[in-house]
């Protein structure tokens, strides 16, 4: 059963708001795709505060938004090698990727960066370089829908 802001795991209860309505929503993402609840929560919790630690660091920072970009796919292609080598947590395979909506066309960011790494008019196209990308950095990959909710979650690191 989805769980909603008013039914939750009882776990969740002492998370901050931004942070239990994102392990909602990961969580929601999870049982969709198939996860047993128990394994679900867990695994929600955790990265709901992953999100909100990135979040936080990424809304501190001195750009205006993390959903907009003015940088055509071609230069923020070009330019993506020298924005992985100054991720803030020292270790690019840690940091996911997601999938975004973005003015019409569909965006891939790195968590907690700014800089597009690919548009285009097609999820489908963005969608695959994502997940070549997650797959060649062990992370994970978001998937969001249209209104910019989670549609699901691509794993790629190893789990321990």
């Amino acid at each position: 059963m989805p769980w909603s802001k008013q039914d939750y795991p009882s776990s969740m209860k002492n998370l901050d708001e931004h942070v239990k309505e994102k392990a909602i929503e990961i969580g929601n993402s999870l049982l969709e795709n198939g996860y047993e609840e128990n394994r679900a929560i867990p695994i929600a919790i955790s990265q709901a505060k992953e999100w909100a630690e990135n979040h936080s660091a990424s809304a501190s920072s001195d750009t205006p938004s993390r959903h907009t970009s003015s940088q055509s796919s071609s230069s923020s292609q070009s330019s993506s090698s020298s924005q992985s080598s100054s991720s803030a947590s020292g270790n690019e395979a840690d940091i996911p990727y997601h999938v975004l909506p973005d003015n019409g066309e569909w965006i891939v960011k790195r968590e907690g960066h700014d800089q597009v790494l690919l548009r285009s008019q097609k999820k489908d196209e963005v969608l695959e370089k994502a997940k070549q990308w997650g797959s060649s950095k062990q992370t994970r990959v978001y998937i969001h829908r249209e209104n910019g909710t989670i549609q699901e979650v691509q794993q790629y690191a190893e789990m321990s």
